[in-house]
């Protein structure tokens, strides 16, 4: 890392420092509205006031017979305010998330901070009696997924993960033409994701290993948790098997003063055979996220993100499927609306969301076997995913 960089230690300190906060709106849960619609509604916490909260926190409101947003946290005073502006109402602001489920003014959390702080605050939340639903990923190691496994049996509350791609009419579709048949056997699967980087600079050496987190292993996870656990999760639901062996290479040919990979190629095999194969590349001036499914009778192909589905067989005119229009979030991710609503439902209804702790626990592994196999510069069976 170049002198430029803060070290580990400079990190950690900032994170150690920022993360004791103080609630500076100490109220009791008693005081919500009374009205009975207001009753009714499920109180939700959002927990994190960054760029990815508004994902959130418009479809939230969009459904005020199910929910009602009442607390809003997060380290920066500034930040909690301006999501108060967003969320309206009489929602209360906290720096703290534990002052926060002190107040008891949740009976759900939205934990949407950034990757290493989602373990603590989880686990906490639920020991709180709130049900959550966590971004992705659920943590950065193996073992601290374990430790939130553990806590949602403990609680018996609902606990669902941030991938909202399961819900998307486009990846359910695909599903369904695989299980079909369409394309005959399914045999292999390839997808890229080129795009640009997340970079946003600051001058301050504190304030950028805090802003930028994502660059730092230990914080984030690593690139490939952090931004493709969509991918290995989505395609492998689509692939229908577990995985049986990671190949990946990769490093940073462009971004060298971090330690999170800006490029790789990663390679899954899979028990019934299927092999995945996912391209990602963090400096792509032009971005390209496709799709292709390739059976024995023909391919599929799509973009992330689309409603629409070609269908390519031999001698065959192309097929092509347009589906109903989805509304994406403010990223333009399908399927977060429905995403919220499978976790409403769950905890009106006591069943475990689609998106549930095990699935979520699920989605780490491939990401993480990867990483390792790009440090140690080896085929890791997936018995040796390291934790």
């Amino acid at each position: 890392m170049s002198s430029a960089t803060p070290t580990r230690r400079e990190v950690l300190s900032v994170i150690g420092h920022t993360a004791a906060g103080l609630a500076f709106v100490p109220v009791a849960g008693s005081a919500l509205g009374a009205d009975a619609g207001s009753r009714s509604a499920i109180r939700v916490g959002i927990i994190g006031a960054g760029n990815r909260s508004g994902a959130h926190i418009a479809p939230l409101k969009a459904l005020p017979d199910r929910c009602r947003i009442t607390a809003v946290c997060d380290i920066e005073r500034a930040r909690a305010e301006a999501a108060l502006v967003k969320v309206g109402g009489d929602a209360k602001p906290f720096t703290s998330h534990t002052n926060l489920l002190a107040a008891k003014l949740c009976d759900a959390v939205f934990v949407i901070t950034p990757n290493y702080t989602h373990k603590e605050i989880a686990v906490d939340a639920l020991k709180a009696g709130c049900h959550v639903l966590c971004e992705k990923p659920m943590a950065t190691t193996l073992d601290d997924a374990r430790e939130i496994v553990d806590a949602v049996r403990s609680s018996k509350k609902v606990f669902s993960v941030g991938l909202q791609f399961r819900f998307a009419s486009v990846y359910r579709r695909v599903r369904d033409l695989v299980a079909s048949g369409a394309i005959g056997d399914l045999k292999y699967v390839w997808a890229e994701e080129f795009r640009g980087d997340w970079a946003r600079l600051f001058k301050d050496s504190q304030e950028n290993a805090r802003r930028n987190w994502r660059y730092y292993q230990k914080l984030s996870g690593g690139t490939l948790l952090e931004k493709n656990c969509h991918d290995f999760d989505i395609l492998g639901w689509v692939i229908g098997n577990k995985p049986v062996r990671v190949t990946a290479s990769g490093g940073n040919s462009v971004y060298r003063d971090r330690e999170t990979i800006d490029h790789a190629s990663v390679t899954v095999d899979y028990e019934n055979g299927v092999q995945f194969a996912l391209g990602v590349c963090m400096f792509a001036k032009v971005g390209r996220y496709q799709t292709t499914l390739v059976g024995t009778d023909g391919m599929i192909e799509f973009p992330r993100g689309g409603n629409q589905v070609t269908i390519r067989r031999p001698k065959q005119k192309d097929e092509v499927l347009r589906l109903v229009e989805q509304t994406g979030d403010s990223y333009g991710h399908h399927g977060t609306r429905e995403l919220h609503l499978d976790f409403l439902d769950a905890i009106g209804t006591g069943r475990a969301p689609l998106t549930n702790v095990n699935v979520g626990y699920d989605a780490m592994h491939v990401p993480i076997a990867a990483e390792e196999a790009i440090r140690n510069h080896r085929v890791i069976e997936f018995k040796q995913v390291a934790s």
